[in-house]
């Protein structure tokens, strides 16, 4: 029942970009579904109105097969979660089965409902969904054709298979076509099935193009928003991702902590062993600051020999323990590398709320030169 009760505020939450991509995925196929039931709804109340003139009987069983069809659905996705493997195509399927009833029943009215299976699945990466709900769109169209014939709303096109224009089929004011298709099994098949199939088949590859392209530009959107808050030769962010952050107000009411390293020996480095040794420098500690980041944690280059390390939900005991596992780190990486010039690094802390990031940075760089004025003073 928890269970239920959390999927449930989850597929209605206004929400949904904190949520893993095909997590959000499926959320939208829900909302698709219960958008297509609210207008099937719709229809039926319309119709009850005398606005629709469609025959009642028909509306009536057509919209309690989507409505079975429905509520199977939710039952299935409050027991599952949202989360499962299998959703993407339990709703693919429940698609499918929906436009399937539609067909059946309101054939011509809704034609157009065939590709919808194909265009929910292009929501998704999977490749193997979408020759899924390409195959179901022709299974449903198979079906639909032949009870739509015998149970659905009349098209008279069917029923007297005409395949010219209006105006050899009229001459003064008389229908010419009186004669009753008398082999629908084939008819169908050849008028109806095979077209649909082409023209789904022609819809599929146009999904897949364009699912392709948006893919490959979001792609690109986020290497080059990356690029923009990374640092070239490190790997950490810049600066401009310190400048998102200060801007974050949600998460001002955030504790956190801020650790501040400074490169020792930077300057005697590129004297004694040249620039690219001290460019070497800054990658060694940049790397051992990185190895020690939790997932939350954000290390950003501060300045040319300088680095912090925003603590999400940071307390003293966190950035004490970040910055003992971060020593280990270095002499471990100085063991195993045996470097020919000096690799250290001074380092210090603060605590606060987001807020006030800047405070904070400012304390954590006085805390780091005071540390390095009593490793100076002891190493003497």
């Amino acid at each position: 029942m928890e269970r239920s009760i959390v999927t449930l505020k989850r597929l209605f939450s206004k929400d949904i970009k904190t949520e893993q991509n095909n997590v959000m995925q499926n959320i939208c196929v829900f909302r698709v579904i219960l958008f297509c039931f609210v207008i099937c709804t719709s229809m039926v109340i319309l119709n009850i109105s005398r606005i629709f003139i469609v025959d009642h009987k028909i509306m009536t069983w057509g919209y309690m097969g989507i409505c079975v069809v429905s509520i199977l659905y939710f039952v299935l996705i409050l027991l599952l979660g949202i989360e499962r493997t299998c959703i993407p195509y339990i709703s693919i399927t429940t698609i499918g089965l929906i436009v399937l009833v539609s067909s059946t029943a309101f054939t011509y009215h809704v034609i157009i409902l065939l590709t919808f299976p194909i265009v929910v699945a292009s929501m998704y990466d999977e490749m193997r969904l979408r020759k899924y709900a390409f195959w179901l769109t022709v299974f449903c169209i198979v079906v639909s054709t032949y009870a739509g014939y015998y149970w659905g709303i009349c098209d008279a096109n069917m029923v007297l298979i005409t395949c010219t224009s209006y105006r050899h089929l009229v001459q003064d004011g008389t229908f010419l076509l009186t004669k009753v298709n008398e082999s629908p099994v084939i008819t169908l098949f050849l008028y109806y099935v095979l077209p649909r199939s082409f023209t789904t088949f022609c819809f599929q590859y146009l999904c897949n193009k364009v699912n392709y392209v948006v893919r490959k530009s979001l792609e690109n959107a986020v290497q080059m928003e990356y690029k923009a808050l990374t640092d070239d030769m490190t790997g950490a962010y810049n600066k401009n991702r310190l400048i998102e952050l200060l801007n974050n107000r949600e998460r001002d009411g955030q504790d956190i902590a801020v650790i501040y390293w400074d490169v020792n020996q930077l300057k005697y480095v590129n004297d004694n062993w040249g620039h690219l040794c001290g460019d070497r420098l800054i990658t060694e500690v940049a790397k051992t600051i990185q190895s020690i980041a939790r997932e939350e944690d954000i290390v950003i280059r501060y300045g040319g020999d300088e680095f912090l390390l925003y603590v999400a939900n940071g307390t003293k005991e966190i950035a004490e323990q970040l910055i003992k596992t971060w020593k280990v780190r270095l002499e471990e990486e100085k063991k195993r590398e045996n470097y020919e010039f000096p690799v250290s690094a001074s380092v210090g802390y603060a605590l606060g709320k987001h807020s006030q990031l800047k405070d904070i940075i400012a304390a954590a760089d006085k805390d780091m030169y005071a540390n390095k004025r009593i490793c100076r003073e002891s190493a003497k």
